[in-house]
């Protein structure tokens, strides 16, 4: 894990959901407030979470953060399915939807 500078597990979610006495699993941005605290991260602008689920858009918007799709070029959805699941992304409040890693890189070195 020294690849990483924070790391959270199901076993985080499942311990906190038990103290909690609620669920914590996404839309709840329990995950990403757990990240950036490891880390020693601020919500002051420049933290992006990148997701492929509207979940994850919800759940970047209550961390405070900015929320990115992502719909991958090359999976095996039909051009249409693609084009419907990078509208549900935006629609849901991501602030871009990119399709490779070349594109993702380039958006984020530009904000």
């Amino acid at each position: 894990m020294d690849m990483f500078s924070a790391v959270v597990t199901e076993d985080d979610v499942v311990q906190a959901e038990k103290n909690e006495g609620k669920s914590l699993r996404k839309p709840h941005p329990f995950i990403i407030n757990l990240c950036m605290q490891r880390c020693g991260c601020k919500k002051t602008g420049g933290v992006f979470y990148i997701g492929d689920m509207p979940d994850d858009m919800a759940a970047s918007i209550s961390a405070g953060i900015t929320p990115v799709g992502f719909v991958n070029d090359r999976s095996n959805e039909s051009n249409d399915e693609k084009l419907r699941h990078r509208a549900l992304l935006i629609e849901k409040g991501a602030r871009g939807v990119f399709g490779n890693f070349k594109e993702l890189e380039s958006y984020l070195k530009d904000e």
